[in-house]
């Protein structure tokens, strides 16, 4: 049996283990284990992310780096607190690479139409 689900429902699900998964297992290393498999999931699939996909994703960093953070933050040692550093800055890292990508596509779709609208000015004129 094959199931399909959308790229949103796979986040979605997720975030739903990730809850399920931290509220019950309340260990810093599962903690940080579950983020370190965030970000990854995030590495891997970004490229095809649509905005309610970083919607969803943006979400549940926020809870990583919020409420379950602090959950943990007493038992957390300085290598712990070193890794999940590491992770803040892989996933901003991603963020970053996601929206130069964005900005730049952008300005190519805006110069392509630049060059539409300079040779259409300049056919109108030629045909004066």
């Amino acid at each position: 049996m094959v199931i399909n689900l959308t790229k949103g429902q796979w986040i979605g699900i997720s975030l739903f283990l990730s809850l399920f998964l931290v509220g019950c297992t309340p260990s810093k290393d599962d903690y940080i284990s579950d983020f370190s498999d965030f970000v990854s999931g995030i590495e891997t699939n970004y490229k095809t992310y649509t905005g309610e996909d970083w919607t969803q994703a943006d979400e549940e960093y926020q809870l990583y780096v919020g409420e379950y953070y602090e959950k943990h933050e007493a038992k957390l040692t300085a290598e712990d607190q070193r890794t999940i550093g590491k992770l803040k800055a892989k996933y901003q890292t991603i963020v970053m690479k996601h929206n130069a990508k964005q900005l730049i596509d952008g300005v190519s779709d805006g110069l392509n139409q630049l060059e539409g609208i300079v040779n259409g000015v300049l056919e109108e004129i030629n045909n004066q």
